[in-house]
């Protein structure tokens, strides 16, 4: 592994060196091939070789730029090494930036990503043009780098939406309570496979007796109908309510389980776990989420806010008492979506906890958690949380299919211990998270496709958006799979067939 004091001594050299000279690119030529040279393992690589056929990946080029970048203090966008990839071209293209660069411009404000930003910023104005969203959050990261931290637009009184602002996650905060689930499994306080019941006796009536909690974190139980009065929606009747429904629901008689998708019934099972996190641990579900993962990550998560905190707070917490644009794929869809901004509008979904729907978050904070499941996933620490809070084998089980592909669920998605799982391998026609994203992909969206986080493990990306509007299926998962798209594209991260059928 090579020394990174060496590396950064390199580059602060690498333009300091030539400070004035007829050719400058020629004159920094030898520089850059040298540490071309090491980067790749290639002692006699040529001026004129390509970095990418020379076993360069899109991933090696960021994080060379960004170290590149930071240490010289001269912006160096991302594509530089796309369109400049022999050392020759680069060595050409340093030079001239280095021509270009203002004395004057504070190396603290250092956009290396400049080209990615502008992009993204230009992509997410449009976005807001549709009206679909009020305003914006984007946080993209490579390796725990980040390379886009943004909100555009503005907050329901007028005001600019902020990066830290705390926007509704719905379904998207999933994750959160099954990342505690299997950090207790880490400890050797539950076994996944184990009924239910072996954690919450009460949980045995109504058929249910053999529902693990395997089959509640893969949304494989079978459907579970609520016999209390009031049903289970917490947003109704309050989570300690809710949660005495859930326990006595009963399971569809025609249904076995593990052997159908019951996602319908996830509020009902995230309710059951929550219950079954408190018994384990002795803390409520949310405040293990604030001790155990916001904590070590120095993010904030809220499931739901006292009148106290929404006073303090103001317009850092979205409101939607004010009609954006939005459309439905028909009256189903049509309904929940009145029902959510009733919700919405009336404060019940800021006031309640919600352990399935009713996290509250920003983009960063979405995307810092993301990071840390992306770095165990590929066995790499990216930040002093990751010795604190779960490990690589335990991740790499909860982002590996858990159970079987349905295919009569609409649309087909594979899962995870309670993330959702890439599903192209069943087809193009099934990607979820974008029309590049990898294999080894896992995330989730939340309620109308507005709220998605996702890491791709294979080039160690995270990608976290969210608006504060509701506008409908169809609409949302075009956007977020259009700014997907845009950040692969500026990243370099197509791959190289999709990029020549896109020009063809």
């Amino acid at each position: 592994m090579q020394d990174s004091q060496t590396d950064d001594r390199r580059n602060r050299e690498l333009v300091a060196r030539h400070p004035g000279t007829a050719d400058p690119g020629e004159a920094l030529l030898g520089d850059v091939l040298a540490r071309w040279r090491e980067l790749l393992r290639q002692p006699e690589l040529s001026a004129d070789a390509n970095f990418f056929l020379s076993g360069g990946r899109s991933l090696l080029a960021i994080q060379f730029l960004q170290r590149l970048s930071r240490e010289i203090a001269i912006p160096i966008p991302l594509d530089t090494l796309f369109s400049a990839p022999t050392p020759r071209q680069f060595a050409g293209r340093l030079a001239a930036l280095r021509a270009e660069h203002r004395a004057d411009e504070p190396a603290a404000e250092r956009p290396a990503d400049r080209s990615i930003a502008d992009e993204l910023d230009r992509l997410l104005a449009e976005a807001l043009g549709k009206e679909w969203h009020r305003g914006i959050q984007l946080y993209v990261s490579v390796a725990g780098e980040v390379l886009y931290d943004r909100a555009t637009g503005h907050r329901e009184d007028g005001t600019p939406l902020e990066p830290d602002d705390m926007l509704p996650w719905f379904s998207a905060g999933k994750p959160l309570l099954a990342a505690s689930l299997c950090e207790l499994q880490r400890r050797g306080a539950l076994d996944p496979d184990e009924p239910v019941t072996t954690y919450l006796p009460a949980f045995a009536n109504g058929g249910k007796e053999a529902i693990t909690l395997r089959h509640l974190l893969t949304h494989c139980s079978g459907q579970l109908y609520p016999t209390a009065p009031g049903g289970v929606n917490p947003y109704e009747v309050g989570y300690e309510q809710a949660l005495e429904a859930a326990i006595t629901t009963q399971l569809d008689p025609d249904e076995v389980p593990g052997r159908q998708p019951s996602y319908f019934s996830s509020t009902v099972a995230w309710l059951v776990l929550s219950e079954v996190l408190r018994r384990l641990d002795g803390r409520e579900f949310d405040r293990f989420v604030d001790d155990e993962i916001a904590g070590p990550l120095g993010t904030t998560y809220h499931y739901g806010f006292s009148e106290d905190q929404l006073a303090q707070l103001g317009g850092r917490v979205s409101r939607y008492q004010r009609e954006r644009k939005a459309e439905w794929s028909g009256p189903n869809e049509a309904e929940t979506a009145r029902r959510t901004r009733w919700l919405l509008a009336h404060g019940l979904i800021h006031t309640t906890r919600h352990p399935s729907n009713g996290l509250w978050a920003s983009a960063r904070s979405m995307g810092r958690f993301y990071e840390l499941l992306c770095g165990h996933a590929v066995g790499r620490k990216w930040s002093a949380a990751h010795d604190r809070l779960l490990d690589a084998p335990t991740v790499q089980q909860m982002v590996r299919p858990q159970r079987p592909s349905f295919f009569d669920e609409a649309p087909l998605i594979d899962f995870g211990l309670g993330v959702t799982l890439e599903s192209r391998r069943h087809g193009d026609e099934y990607a979820y998270f974008g029309s590049h994203t990898s294999a080894r992909t896992f995330g989730h969206q939340g309620h109308g496709a507005s709220p998605m986080t996702y890491a791709d493990p294979e080039h160690e990306l995270v990608v976290s958006f969210n608006g504060n509007g509701l506008p409908g299926f169809a609409p949302g998962r075009a956007l977020w799979h259009r700014i997907s798209d845009t950040v692969y594209r500026v990243l370099g991260l197509v791959p190289q067939a999709a990029t020549s059928s896109a020009g063809s």
